[in-house]
């Protein structure tokens, strides 16, 4: 996985949250517009599991648009 693409993913999923927040999109679109993000993201903590012998942490839309991470 490209670092530079993980970051566009991301911005993009900021760009979905922001939107679904101030109202101008609903969520399923935001749900939408973030699944690049949520496949690398999930990708890169599966990855990181294996390496450290533990459970990855998978992303989720509603946590994101909640508390941002």
């Amino acid at each position: 996985m490209d670092n530079q693409e993980f970051n566009n993913a991301r911005e993009k999923a900021v760009q979905a949250r922001h939107l679904y927040n101030t109202g101008a999109i609903s969520f399923k679109e935001a749900e939408e517009m973030m699944q690049e993000f949520r496949e690398l993201f999930n990708q890169y903590a599966t990855e990181k599991a294996e390496k450290f012998g533990v459970k990855p942490q998978r992303f989720s839309v509603k946590m994101f648009i909640k508390y941002g991470r």
